[in-house]
């Protein structure tokens, strides 16, 4: 047997090579020497047999080479990938990082591409969800939360049924669940609203910003909302709680990316960013362009490189979402749907995750009918979901170099616009051009990439 015997793929960027090992999974850069001792490690069985190849083969230094060797073979060995066990997933246990609870369908203002698809129209909320809902709903998350488990209330616009929101706000922390987190659009943010947050510490609120053009803004989600945004996290900061001002990006406002990014560093409050899918109200309106992963990826990591913003600042950003994985790579088979995520509709539905609402393909159960702990370990559908997002069933997925690192991505958005669970991310070739983008910015420039474990060999 040789001494690696997992199967790699490299990319070549001049005289540097990207080796990723995709059933472990594991990656490095290397140069053009280290290239060749890799190759041999596959095909000899012990460090002498690969030191007197290389000597034979490319004229080497016996000494050096062996000390190159051992270095190669140590760090392999120190990451487990010479020996790897790689055969048998993770048991899953059924704990819970993010439970979400939509508490109303209804909203104040209806923004163009709400994927939740809320709006104006008068809804009755003798139809939505009382507090006996989200009490059962919160009990059966409590036996589960991880202990960072983040219980995340939105909508709709959840201020809207304020007495509804803060009575739910009080029992998660009777029952002591971690975190507390919530998103509104903060035209009903005030003072009282602000003091009781700070109050029963809430971990983190998140104000919808498309940006720092209030023409812009405006134009998407209605007239005055830019004002009623900005005073809102005015008024959040005042009483020190931590904000997040969130941005869907698109091709109409991504030239504001970078002064948004600017507007949350210099106020002190996280930025979020989140690429625009066309799903819910999206859906209605074709004039709304995505913009490419890997566009994005590449200009948020241009700044972060020239010293424009550091991982603080590009926290809630797609680098980050490319660049945190590569810290310490775990195999992952599945995307959170149904794995450690959960959410709750208006109507007291549960399913997978945020991204699946509404489509009656992931419905697993509704929390008037059953206890949560039937739905989360019992249901029929959660089992088939949790069966077809495994990347190893996902066939286009298959034989990706990327699979264990990347899971098949977002699976509820990818069945919202396709129609089928198995199908690739319909964006699957952009987001593989940013990981690939992310892994040679860190082995090229580990020094930049601080925080970042070192790749670079």
């Amino acid at each position: 047997m040789s001494i690696l015997n997992n199967e790699y793929v490299y990319y070549q960027k001049g005289n540097k090579y990207l080796f990723i090992y995709p059933d472990i999974p594991y990656w490095l850069v290397v140069n053009e020497n280290a290239k060749r001792l890799l190759e041999l490690f596959k095909k000899k069985d012990d460090i002498e047999s690969v030191v007197e190849e290389y000597v034979i083969r490319y004229n080497g230094d016996a000494d050096r080479t062996r000390a190159a060797v051992q270095k190669i073979y140590d760090r392999l060995l120190e990451h487990k990938i010479i020996k790897a066990n790689y055969g048998n997933s993770v048991e899953w246990k059924g704990i819970i990082d993010t439970a979400g609870i939509n508490i109303t369908n209804n909203c104040n203002l209806r923004c163009t591409y709400c994927y939740a698809d809320a709006g104006k129209e008068i809804i009755n909320y003798q139809d939505e969800i009382d507090f006996s809902g989200i009490k059962k709903y919160l009990d059966g998350v409590k036996n589960y939360a991880s202990e960072n488990c983040y219980i995340q209330f939105t909508g709709g616009e959840p201020l809207l049924r304020k007495e509804l929101l803060f009575k739910s706000i009080k029992y998660a922390r009777e029952i002591e669940l971690p975190k507390i987190t919530i998103n509104t659009n903060g035209i009903l943010i005030d003072d009282e609203v602000a003091r009781f947050f700070k109050e029963y510490s809430i971990d983190n609120i998140t104000v919808s910003l498309d940006g720092i053009d209030k023409e812009k803004h405006d134009k998407f989600r209605g007239k005055g909302s830019y004002d009623y945004a900005i005073r809102a996290i005015n008024i959040l900061k005042k009483y020190n709680l931590n904000v997040t001002a969130s941005m869907t990006v698109h091709k109409e406002n991504f030239d504001y990316l970078e002064g948004f990014i600017e507007f949350c560093k210099i106020n002190g409050i996280q930025c979020f960013t989140s690429p625009l899918f066309p799903i819910g109200r999206c859906k209605e309106d074709d004039k709304l362009c995505h913009v490419p992963f890997n566009d994005l990826y590449n200009i948020l990591s241009r700044w972060y490189s020239e010293g424009r913003f550091n991982q603080k600042d590009l926290a809630g950003t797609l680098f980050h979402t490319m660049i945190l994985p590569m810290r310490d790579l775990t195999r992952r088979n599945y995307c959170g749907a149904g794995m450690s995520s959960v959410f709750m509709d208006a109507n007291g539905d549960i399913y997978p995750c945020t991204n699946t609402i509404g489509a009656s393909y992931f419905k697993c159960g509704n929390i008037y009918d059953q206890m949560f702990d039937q739905i989360w370990f019992n249901s029929e559908t959660l089992k088939k979901v949790r069966n077809d997002i495994n990347v190893d069933n996902i066939i286009p997925c298959k034989k990706c170099e990327l699979r264990y690192i990347c899971a098949g991505f977002c699976r509820g958005v990818t069945y919202k616009i396709t129609g089928k669970i198995n199908s690739p991310f319909p964006w699957c070739k952009e987001i593989k051009q940013s990981i690939i983008s992310a892994m040679w910015d860190i082995g090229e420039h580990p020094d930049v990439y601080k925080g970042v474990k070192d790749k670079f060999a």
